[in-house]
């Protein structure tokens, strides 16, 4: 295991301009456990699923302190928050935003 500051001295400095040189995989999920009262009613189907509601070891809140920290230590990086797929999902091409 390395940490996020051990890891951005191994990386090489480049401007924001400049393409990711490191990718995290997250989750989409990270900010939810922040949701006002107000926005959990709104988005109930997206705030009221397994992860957020059990969010075991306060997963969450590490994985999005994980991205600020990586933000910190380069500029060049990306954060990927894929969403929870299943065997529905309809054929074809998937649409990333």
């Amino acid at each position: 295991q390395i940490s996020l500051p051990t890891l951005a001295k191994a990386l090489p400095k480049v401007s924001r301009d400049a393409p990711p040189n490191c990718v995290m995989l997250s989750s989409a999920a990270v900010t939810r456990p922040g949701w006002s009262s107000r926005k959990q009613k709104k988005f109930e189907r997206s705030y009221d699923i397994p992860i957020v509601r059990l969010n075991p070891a306060g997963i969450l809140g590490k994985k999005l302190n994980a991205e600020k920290k990586l933000a910190r230590a380069t500029p060049a990086f990306c954060v990927v928050r894929p969403v929870g797929l299943n065997d529905d999902w309809p054929r074809g091409r998937p649409v990333f935003s």
